[in-house]
């Protein structure tokens, strides 16, 4: 997970992080969703991604699934190496996450996490191997919560994207102009200089 220019090219960290956009969701459905992709699904959502990824302009899209995973597999061996930089990302996407919850939940956030991590996201990642009874404990209540969406679901159907709401504006999506973090941000002013909009 060092992802530098000095360790790999820029496209092929961004070839990495689209076939996450199409193994993830293919995965997490087949082992917690309440059903999994069809084969039907599974190479539309294929072809939709690997089309993105050509008109992002990226070179080198592996044509297919298999040629994808394997790509990947050899970028893992590679790149998932313990580093600061690594365990500093992945202390601040746990941090979103137990800005989720309340106070009382949020120690549970690391472990969960750790719990269903892919095995090459633990190591550098800096996650403590999680017990194997807590990891069975949380894929099997996920599991378990997939049988019962099965068949019964709270939720409207169909769930549009454009109904959701969304923790980062809770007043509603502004224009596009005005999203991303706040102009005044001292990040988003680094940004602005190095990038400028006008």
């Amino acid at each position: 997970m060092r992802f530098t220019v000095t360790t790999a090219s820029r496209t092929t960290i961004f070839l990495f992080v689209l076939w996450t956009f199409i193994d993830f969701p293919i995965q997490w459905m087949a082992g917690f969703g309440w059903r999994a992709f069809t084969v039907h699904e599974q190479s539309a959502w294929l072809h939709f991604w690997l089309q993105i990824g050509r008109q992002m302009g990226l070179r080198d899209v592996p044509a297919d699934k298999s040629s994808f995973d394997a790509f990947v597999s050899a970028y893992e061996a590679r790149e998932m190496v313990p580093d600061a930089a690594s365990a500093r990302v992945a202390d601040a996407a746990v941090a979103i996450m137990q800005g989720w919850l309340p106070a009382p939940l949020r120690g549970l956030v690391r472990p969960i996490a750790a719990c269903l991590a892919r095995p090459s996201i633990p190591r550098p990642a800096d996650f403590v191997p999680p017990a194997p009874w807590l990891r069975t404990t949380v894929r099997g209540v996920l599991k378990v919560r997939a049988r019962i969406k099965a068949w019964i679901s709270t939720e409207r159907y169909p769930a549009l994207l454009a109904d959701r709401a969304y923790r980062s504006y809770p007043k509603g999506l502004p224009p596009i102009e005005d999203a991303g973090p706040p102009r005044h941000h001292p990040l988003a002013r680094a940004q602005l200089e190095r990038y400028p909009t006008e």
